[in-house]
């Protein structure tokens, strides 16, 4: 019985549109998931220093101003923006966006740069703010041009 079951992960290669709808719902997943990862390098961080996991799950529920007020406040915007938890976010969502350009009708598109960057900034312009003390997005194209 198991056996027949799909995985999440196959059940999502099968239906990309469905799962990831409009962009402004993927922009509403990138907020959440983007403001626990700085949440989490924000726990990290802490921990090095010896604070520990109280504080980690004090940031994992942060919301974006908190997220970039913390972050301020901990004197270190461009290393939490580096942090691989946010860069991984970064990442996923870019592809995301990707993907869901693939499948909309033209003119329905929003570019991958534009949507983890330009698109926080009316909803979540401290998440912006943050994010623009990255030296370089991390992405790349492959010979074909698709991202990486």
């Amino acid at each position: 019985m198991a056996g027949k079951r799909k995985t999440k992960a196959a059940r999502t290669k099968a239906t990309p549109a469905r799962r990831l709808g409009t962009h402004e719902e993927l922009l509403a997943d990138y907020i959440r998931e983007l403001c626990w990862a700085i949440g989490r390098a924000l726990g990290d961080k802490q921990a090095e220093i010896g604070a520990g996991a109280e504080l980690f799950r004090e940031a994992e529920q942060l919301d974006a101003r908190a997220a970039r007020e913390a972050a301020t406040a901990a004197h270190d915007t461009e290393r939490v923006a580096t942090d691989p938890h946010v860069v991984g976010v970064i990442r996923k969502y870019w592809l995301l966006c990707d993907e869901l350009n693939r499948a909309a009708r033209r003119g329905k598109q929003v570019e991958p740069a534009d949507f983890v960057s330009r698109s926080l900034v009316p909803v979540a312009p401290e998440l912006a703010e943050l994010l623009a003390t990255l030296p370089y997005w991390p992405m790349g194209q492959d010979a074909r041009g698709r991202w990486v």
